[in-house]
C-alpha cells in the first residue's frame, strides 16, 4: 500500500475509496446511551452523502479530506465517511457542502487534511461563523490509517454556540480549506476555498422536551405539476400524545356534482418535520407489514431558502433508516383525500427511547361547491412548472345552512331600495376564458383581472338578485420588484410563526375596482375592510410557497351586481351556521348597477388607495382627484418612498388597533 501512495500520489487513492452515485449516509442517535454523539455529514457535488461521528478524542473518526486547489480550480474531496453503498472508483467525493450536529450547545470536529500535488503543502482549515466561536488546535500529523504519511495535518475545532444559546437551530457558516504553496514568490499563490458549512445544535434528549416542528401544506389538484397551497398548519409536538389540528383553516372543494359521498378527492400533503433533539423518529411501522408505508421523500436543511442560502443544497438524499435525523428536516409527500373524515398523515415513535406511536389528524373546514367554470391566467414559458398569477373559480355553493341563501338575501338590500326577498345561483356551467381576464389597472399594481358576465334573465326577475360565487387565488413572484423587497422578511417571519397576515397587510392589500365608462376608476381597499370588520385573518388565507417562489393569497368572494350607495361597491359578510359547522362568507356588490357581474380584483401595495376617501359620483368631473386607480392616496406611489411605507404601517397599526 505505502509503495502505491509513492507511485500514483494520494489522487489515486481517493479514485479508489470514491462512492457510487447513489451514496446514502445513515445518521445515528446523538443522546446515549446508544447514540454516538455529534456528527459530520458532506453532500458532494453529485449530491451523494456519507459521513460519520466527528471527535476522534471520543473515539470518533472525524472528517479527512485531501486535495490540490493552489494549481487549479479543484475541490477538496472527502477521503473517510460511511454510507449503505459500497465504494467504486466512478463516483465523485468532492465536497460540495458540509454539516455538523452537535448535542447541546458545543461540541468538537476532527479535520484531516492533506494537500495532494508537489507545489500544494501547509494545509489548514478554517470556520467563518457568527454563531459560534471556533477554537483550533493543530495535533500534527495524524495516526491510525494506513493512507496518512507526513502530508497530513490533524486539527481539534471546539465549536461553542456564542448567540443564542439556548436556542436549538440551524446556522449557515462557511467552512474554509486553505492552502500555501511549498516555495517562496515567483511560485504559485496560496489559494482558499469556502464552502457552505451548516452547523445544527439540538437538545440532548428527546421531543418531551424539545418539541418537533411541523409544517404541513396541502396543495389542490388544480395543476398536473404543482397546485396551490391551500391549507397550512405549522405546530410543534412532543410526541407523548396524539395530536388533532387544522380545524381553524378552511379548504374549498369544487366537485363535478353533487351528492359525492365517499368519493375520493386527491389533493397532495407535504409534511416537514424538523428535528431540534438528538434522537431519530420515524413514521408508520417499520417493517414490511405497515399499513401505510412512507420515507421521507427527501431532507433538508433547516434554513429559510433566501437568495444568500442558493449555494446551499435545497434538499438532499439520506438512507431511509435515517428517518427524521436529528439536526435536520424530513419532508414526506403523500396523496390525501380530502373527502375523508379521519385523516391521520403521520404516526410518528422516537426510535431509541423505543417508545409507542402517535397519531396526527388533520381536521380542515372543507367547503364544497359545484364547478361552474374556472380561467387561470397563462404561465407563459413557465408552463405547468410555474404557479399562475391568478385562477378563478365560479361555483354553487354546498352550504351547511339550508337557509344560507335566504340569510344573504335578508343582509342585502335590493339594487333598488325595495325588499330582496330571494337570491339565486346559477345551476350550470357559466364562467369561462371570455369572462375572466387580465386587466389592466397601473404599473404598480401587481396582479389583476376583470369579471364581467351578464346576469342571467332568471336570476334577476322582481325581488329576484343573481349571485357568483367566486373563489379567488393570486400568486405573486418573488422576482416582481416589489415583493422582491419584502420576501425575505416576510420569509422570515413565515419560519418563526407560519402566520404572515399582519406583515402582508402592512406591504400588500387586495382591491376591488368597480369601472365605468366615461368615469373615474372606483378602487376599494378589501383587505383594509375585512380588518376594520375583524374577519381579515379569517376570510383571507396567506401562505409563503417557497417551491414556486410565490405568496399565495386566497379568499372566496361572491359577488353580485349593484352598489352599497348609489357609487361604490359593497361588502358584507353573511354566517353559515349550523350545529355542526360555523361559516361566514363574503358577499360583494360590484358598485354598477347594470344587470352584469363587472368587478376588477388587483394586489397592489398597501394604501394604494384610501377607504376613507369619497367615493367618485356619477356627476364628478373626469379629472378630479381619487381618478386612476387610487394612485393620489400614496402621494405619487411607490414615489413617496419610505415616508409612505411609514404611514402606511402607522395607519395599518391603528386600524387594527
Amino acid at each position: 500500500m505505502g509503495k502505491f501512495w509513492k507511485r500514483a500520489g494520494a489522487l489515486a487513492l481517493v479514485a479508489a475509496l470514491a462512492l457510487p452515485a447513489e451514496a446514502l449516509y445513515q445518521f445515528d442517535d446523538l443522546y446515549g446511551p446508544s447514540g454516538v454523539g455529534a456528527q459530520w455529514m458532506v453532500i458532494t457535488g453529485g449530491y451523494d452523502t456519507l459521513g460519520d461521528t466527528a471527535d476522534s478524542a471520543k473515539g470518533g473518526t472525524g472528517l479527512d479530506a485531501s486535495g490540490d486547489i493552489v494549481s487549479d480550480r479543484n475541490s477538496m474531496q472527502v477521503v473517510n465517511g460511511r454510507s449503505t453503498s459500497d465504494f467504486d472508483r466512478e463516483s465523485n467525493r468532492d465536497i460540495h457542502t458540509l454539516f455538523l450536529v452537535l448535542p447541546a450547545s458545543q461540541g468538537n470536529l476532527t479535520v484531516n487534511l492533506s494537500s495532494l500535488g508537489s507545489d500544494a503543502v501547509t494545509p489548514d482549515a478554517l470556520v467563518d461563523n457568527a454563531i459560534y466561536a471556533v477554537q483550533k488546535t493543530p495535533n500534527g500529523t495524524p495516526t491510525g490509517k494506513t493512507y496518512y504519511d507526513r502530508s497530513w495535518k490533524q486539527y481539534q475545532l471546539q465549536f461553542v454556540k456564542r448567540k443564542n444559546p439556548g436556542v436549538y437551530e440551524s446556522v449557515r457558516g462557511n467552512f474554509l480549506f486553505h492552502q500555501n504553496p511549498s516555495s517562496a514568490y515567483p511560485s504559485t499563490p496560496s489559494q482558499t476555498l469556502e464552502v457552505p458549512f451548516v452547523i445544527a445544535n439540538v437538545y440532548n434528549g428527546t421531543a418531551a422536551d424539545e418539541p418537533l416542528q411541523v409544517n404541513a401544506a396541502l396543495r389542490d389538484n388544480t395543476t398536473s405539476v404543482q397546485g396551490n397551497i391551500v391549507a397550512c398548519d405549522r405546530f410543534t409536538w412532543d410526541v407523548t400524545a396524539d395530536m388533532t389540528t387544522g380545524g381553524n383553516q378552511w379548504v374549498f372543494v369544487p366537485v363535478e356534482a353533487w351528492p359525492i359521498n365517499d368519493e375520493r378527492i386527491h389533493y397532495t400533503l407535504t409534511t416537514e418535520v424538523t428535528n431540534h433533539t438528538a434522537v431519530r423518529y420515524a413514521v408508520q411501522r417499520y417493517d414490511q407489514h405497515a399499513w401505510a408505508h412512507q420515507n421521507p421523500a427527501f431532507w433538508r436543511f433547516d434554513l429559510p431558502r433566501t437568495p444568500n442560502q442558493r449555494d446551499v443544497p435545497q434538499r438532499f438524499q439520506l438512507d431511509e433508516k435515517s428517518h427524521i435525523a436529528p439536526g435536520l428536516t424530513a419532508v414526506y409527500r403523500q396523496r390525501y383525500n380530502v373527502n375523508q373524515g379521519e385523516k391521520t398523515p403521520l404516526r410518528l415513535y422516537p426510535v431509541d427511547p423505543a417508545a409507542g406511536f402517535r397519531n396526527l389528524t388533520l381536521n380542515h373546514q372543507i367547503l364544497f361547491g359545484v364547478d361552474l367554470g374556472s380561467v387561470e391566467a397563462d404561465t407563459g414559458s413557465g408552463g405547468t412548472t410555474q404557479a399562475a398569477p391568478y385562477r378563478v373559480q365560479a361555483f354553487n355553493p354546498r352550504a351547511a345552512s339550508t337557509t344560507f341563501l335566504e340569510n344573504v338575501a335578508k343582509a342585502m338590500s335590493s339594487r333598488d331600495g325595495e325588499p330582496l326577498l330571494e337570491v339565486k345561483v346559477p345551476a350550470a356551467r357559466i364562467l369561462n376564458a371570455g369572462s375572466v381576464k387580465y386587466d389592466y389597472v397601473a404599473g404598480d399594481v401587481l396582479n389583476s383581472f376583470s369579471v364581467n358576465l351578464k346576469v342571467p334573465a332568471n336570476l334577476r326577475r322582481t325581488g329576484t338578485e343573481g349571485m357568483l360565487p367566486l373563489h379567488v387565488t393570486f400568486n405573486l413572484p418573488r422576482t416582481n420588484l416589489y415583493v422582491s423587497r419584502h420576501w425575505e422578511s416576510l420569509l422570515e417571519q413565515w419560519h418563526k410563526t407560519g402566520d404572515v397576515h399582519d406583515e402582508f397587510a402592512q406591504a400588500f392589500s387586495v382591491y376591488l375596482l368597480s369601472r365605468r365608462k366615461g368615469e373615474p376608476d372606483n378602487p376599494w381597499d378589501m383587505v383594509q375592510e375585512m380588518i376594520k370588520k375583524g374577519a381579515y385573518d379569517s376570510q383571507v388565507k396567506v401562505f409563503m410557497d417557497e417551491d414556486r417562489g410565490v405568496i399565495t393569497v386566497s379568499f372566496i368572494a361572491m359577488l353580485m351586481d349593484g352598489t352599497r350607495d348609489g357609487v361604490r361597491p359593497a361588502l358584507y359578510l353573511v354566517p353559515d351556521q349550523t350545529a355542526t359547522n360555523s361559516n361566514t362568507f363574503m358577499i360583494l356588490r360590484d358598485g354598477l348597477k347594470d344587470d352584469a357581474w363587472n368587478l376588477t380584483f388587483y394586489v397592489a401595495p398597501a394604501e394604494y388607495v384610501d377607504n376613507d376617501r369619497p367615493g367618485p359620483g356619477p356627476r364628478q368631473p373626469k379629472d378630479a382627484k381619487g381618478s386612476g386607480g387610487g394612485c393620489d392616496a400614496a402621494g405619487s406611489g411607490l414615489l413617496s418612498g419610505a415616508l409612505v411605507a411609514l404611514g402606511a404601517a402607522l395607519r395599518h397599526r391603528g386600524r387594527r388597533g
